[in-house]
């Protein structure tokens, strides 16, 4: 249910139990049999495998007005001490991640995308067991993953920026914090870049398929 741009979920959540064994999957969840309480933007839905070294999460995120889905995982070195204890791109081993149409059919999936895509933020805060994705999309609390490609000009210079993509293509999960009113309202977008996918459903503004608020705003506020 949306109410002033959150998301209600009135579905039961998962038992510890159900999670711990495995028996649930995000198709379950997303059919009603239970979910995961996550984060409006992108969250932590359940630690998969820990070594002496290395941690891996999955993560996950549903979009706000068409049900969207991104599904993914994350590794790193946990034997390693990080800077305010965040985890940025250069500290990570593994990032992979898919995004599903509104019925659970996959859209795109992007492996290695810290290593593939130039573009890309990723931001976890170890103390927390938070994603940073409260800030603009290339900033250090900011999210920018999967692809976004602009025209380059003679000198190699993008010709577009991220407000005005003319041109631009990739399936893209971003951020921004726009202030049209002096106070930040911070979201996350999927969007069709390029309308790569044109017989996917547009959610929310131009070529966003879907959005999710981090605060009670009005949608309205930044359309």
């Amino acid at each position: 249910m949306l109410e002033n741009g959150m998301l209600e979920n009135s579905k039961v959540p998962c038992s510890s139990a159900e999670l711990m064994t495995g028996n649930t999957t995000a198709r379950q969840r997303r059919s009603g049999r239970c979910y995961v309480p996550i984060a409006v933007g992108m969250g932590l839905a359940l630690g998969l495998a820990q070594s002496a070294s290395a941690v891996t999460f999955r993560t996950e995120w549903t979009g706000q007005i068409l049900g969207y889905q991104a599904e993914g995982t994350f590794s790193y070195d946990q034997t390693q001490n990080y800077t305010d204890g965040i985890v940025r791109r250069d500290d990570l081993t593994d990032f992979d991640i898919s995004f599903f149409d509104p019925d659970g059919n996959l859209i795109k999936t992007f492996e290695d995308n810290h290593l593939n895509y130039a573009g890309f933020n990723f931001n976890f805060d170890t103390r927390t067991q938070e994603i940073l994705q409260e800030g603009f999309y290339d900033e250090p609390n900011g999210i920018d993953i999967g692809e976004f490609t602009v025209p380059l000009d003679g000198a190699g210079q993008p010709l577009f920026a991220r407000e005005q993509p003319t041109g631009a293509t990739g399936l893209n999960f971003w951020s921004a914090a726009p202030a049209p009113n002096g106070e930040p309202i911070p979201h996350v977008h999927l969007t069709d870049f390029g309308d790569e996918f044109p017989d996917l459903p547009v959610g929310f503004i131009d070529t966003h398929l879907d959005v999710a608020f981090f605060y009670p705003h009005s949608l309205s506020a930044i359309r």
